[in-house]
């Protein structure tokens, strides 16, 4: 199925990652309705910050009353640089999945772990301004090391 034509769940608003709107899809009025019901649950957040990501689990939660699909994201996206180590891209967890979240916290987790792709700078200590630079370097060494099927050892 080609889902940037047939969106998934015909056309139902679906999200992804739970409440964390990294993926989203739906049709234009599903996008319409779902931005209303955004708006109407901020008063709801009982966060001091309120965000699109806390409005959604807000609608998460009350998930009966919005007909909103919300899908656990372990086969939907994957989180952080796919590295086995230092530029090794793991190509078997690349097979799976839809996306990939490079949050704030993922990319610093990688940069601690030794599998963030640019080298360690000390005004970058979390790699969180180069992340752009970062992704790029990945992206690139998936397409070099995992062209086509799963790559073999």
């Amino acid at each position: 199925m080609n889902e940037g034509i047939n969106l998934p769940n015909n056309g139902t608003f679906t999200s992804f990652q739970l409440h964390i709107p990294a993926l989203v899809s739906g049709t234009a009025e599903e996008w319409d309705r779902v931005s209303k019901l955004l708006i109407d649950a901020i008063p709801r957040v009982e966060y001091d910050v309120k965000s699109d990501m806390h409005a959604l689990d807000v609608l998460r939660q009350e998930k009966e009353k919005h007909d909103i699909i919300f899908m656990t994201p372990k086969f939907n996206v994957l989180h952080g640089f796919q590295y086995k180590s230092f530029r090794k891209v793991n190509c078997e967890a690349m097979s799976i999945g839809r996306a990939i979240h490079f949050s704030h916290y993922t990319t610093d987790l990688s940069v601690r772990a030794g599998l963030y792709p640019l080298k360690k700078d000390e005004k970058d200590p979390h790699g969180s301004r180069r992340r752009g630079k970062a992704i790029r370097t990945f992206l690139d060494d998936w397409r070099d090391q995992c062209n086509g099927p799963v790559a073999q050892e």
